[in-house]
């Protein structure tokens, strides 16, 4: 290579790497426009759009909102987490910029937390269904009798949702028996073992099948969601009219988009929008077993240990994104 040609390389690595900076300042000083407007939605537009800045540029930007308290703290302390963890930026974080509550979640993550291994009490037999699924799902293996106690109809809970069976049956049916599983459940007459078996079917990467106008609505707007894909379609059927959650279609909104419905989980948990709690529990179990792994099972029976329990998983997610997103 002569002279020449490096000389030429050099202007044009010079020429790129003054581009990039550029550019930069340029989305940071957008951004910065965005975060100082008086406008609610230019503001969460800047916070949104911050994501593609380095941490040590976004930082500066957001800490004044978080430390303001404004409505705006939460959504930017997700995202100085997220970048901190992409960025390996993590331990400046822990020094500052973050509320004292988070904080304290971050170092708690910081801290290496062992995965947890905790013994489960034996369940009775006279115990109901629901309750004998839930416990199944804190087991890796059962016995026969409780094999069967999980397969059997009724599958719906005190709340009519399906959502403990479906993940009870997932875990633990063998993959030899899936097929008929779902082909069973799939020619029942109950809507509900069918409801079942649509979203194992889902669940297992199979064809999900068009259903009939006489179904009910519920399954019909299930399986509409799962076959389509439409993120759209779930978010409108996700609330009942009291604002509390339906757990299958959240189920459903998780297996056709974990990047778009997993946020709304956490945020839906943390603001107290589930009847039965332990469902969403069960469903940030089964989608994100990293994380869960390291937090307890027990003794979720109150607001305050579920929201430490959630904010706990919130910051363990957000940390996995930063790394997914490095």
């Amino acid at each position: 290579m002569n002279h020449r040609s490096v000389t030429i390389g050099l202007v044009v690595l010079t020429a790129v790497y003054a581009a990039v900076i550029l550019s930069t300042e340029n989305d940071a000083a957008e951004i910065k426009t965005l975060l100082q407007s008086s406008s609610e939605l230019d503001v969460k537009k800047g916070i949104k759009q911050s994501k593609r800045l380095h941490y040590d540029v976004c930082k500066p930007l957001l800490v004044p909102l978080i430390e303001q308290s404004s409505k705006h703290t939460t959504q930017c302390e997700d995202v100085l987490i997220e970048l901190a963890s992409r960025d390996k930026r993590v331990l400046d974080l822990k020094v500052g910029g973050l509320t004292t509550e988070m904080n304290d979640v971050l170092r708690w993550w910081l801290n290496s937390p062992p995965q947890l291994k905790e013994s489960s009490e034996p369940i009775s037999e006279n115990s109901s269904q629901w309750l004998m699924r839930l416990w199944s799902l804190q087991q890796e293996e059962l016995d026969i009798q409780t094999l069967l106690a999980i397969n059997t109809t009724p599958f719906h809970d005190r709340d009519g949702s399906v959502l403990l069976s479906v993940l009870a049956i997932n875990k633990h049916t063998p993959l030899q028996k899936r097929i008929a599983t779902t082909a069973s459940l799939l020619g029942a007459l109950d809507s509900d073992d069918v409801r079942t078996g649509t979203l194992l079917s889902a669940i297992w990467g199979y064809t999900i099948d068009q259903f009939q106008p006489s179904m009910n609505d519920e399954l019909m707007t299930i399986s509409k969601v799962l076959q389509t894909r439409d993120t759209a379609l779930a978010w409108r059927t996700l609330h009942h009219e009291d604002g509390t959650i339906r757990p299958d279609q959240m189920l459903a909104g998780l297996i056709i988009s974990e990047t778009e419905f997993l946020p709304i989980l956490i945020d839906s948990a943390i603001g107290e929008q589930w009847a039965h709690p332990e469902h969403a529990v069960e469903l940030a179990r089964w989608i994100r077993p990293s994380i869960t792994q390291r937090l307890p099972t027990k003794g979720l029976t109150t607001v305050k240990s579920r929201l430490d329990w959630w904010r706990k998983f919130k910051c363990g997610y957000l940390i996995e994104q930063g790394i997914r997103n490095g």
